[in-house]
């Protein structure tokens, strides 16, 4: 038999073997019970590359992920009704320290973003990536206010954000209506292109590379706390300690 017939068949062999392998081979990474973090996977991969850790249950992203420390894909869908109705399970963190009145403003922000203290991270939950940025970069302009830019926005029980936005503006934004804001403005929609959401995506994301840049060379670069063996009211009674931090008073 001609050597050449030969070659061919042996790669004609390869492929037959090698297809359905690669075939089972993605249809385990794609075997979640919920569909919108399936159909959100390939996004992921798209922009970020493979996922460092991938199970029945999620996808971790943990490496050259700037400024994220971690994007998770969870095989869950969470109803949340806030700015619209839609499903959580795209999770997004970054590292920052925030004192007690910044963390009270900015938890308001969404039921959907947490503050780890002891990591000194914070953490966003949407379903796609454009709204975790968002949600961030409003995060990260609160934490650059002035005590007196901070006090207005508490003091209109933070019906006036306009000391968050930098060009001037029409009408007095709410801080729930800057945060809608943000995220509409990486929807694509009839109003917006796709072409002009993903440049405010790249906008926003520039954004929160160099808010994190100015928060680290003023407050000093976050990281995991270290225990203070001397103080034990933070160990019995965190209520109260809260209390001293946000300085309000019993009476």
């Amino acid at each position: 038999m001609d050597i050449a017939i030969i070659i061919i068949i042996i790669i004609l062999l390869v492929i037959v073997i090698a297809i359905p392998l690669f075939t089972r081979r993605r249809e385990k990474k794609l075997i979640w019970k919920n569909e919108k973090p399936i159909q959100r996977y390939m996004d992921l991969i798209d922009e970020f590359g493979n996922p460092n850790i991938l199970n029945k249950s999620m996808a971790i992203w943990n490496k050259d992920v700037a400024p994220y420390n971690e994007i998770i894909l969870k095989d869950e869908e969470i109803p949340h009704c806030c700015p619209e109705p839609h499903y959580d399970f795209l999770y997004s963190s970054i590292s920052v320290k925030m004192n007690p009145l910044q963390k009270l403003v900015i938890l308001a922000i969404s039921k959907s973003v947490w503050y780890d203290e002891l990591k000194q991270e914070l953490w966003a939950r949407c379903h796609f990536m454009g709204a975790n940025v968002a949600t961030l970069v409003l995060a990260t302009r609160i934490l650059q206010l002035d005590d007196d830019d901070l006090d207005a926005l508490i003091n209109s029980k933070l019906n006036d954000a306009s000391v968050l936005v930098s060009e001037d503006v029409d009408n007095q934004p709410t801080l729930q209506d800057l945060y809608k804001t943000l995220i509409m403005s990486t929807m694509a929609n009839k109003d917006l292109t796709e072409e002009k959401a993903m440049q405010n995506y790249d906008s926003l994301t520039d954004e929160l590379v160099t808010n994190l840049a100015n928060l680290n060379q003023s407050n000093g670069k976050p990281g995991p706390v270290e225990c203070d063996t001397d103080d034990e009211e933070a160990c019995n009674n965190l209520f109260a300690t809260y209390i001293d931090d946000l300085e309000i008073s019993a009476n």
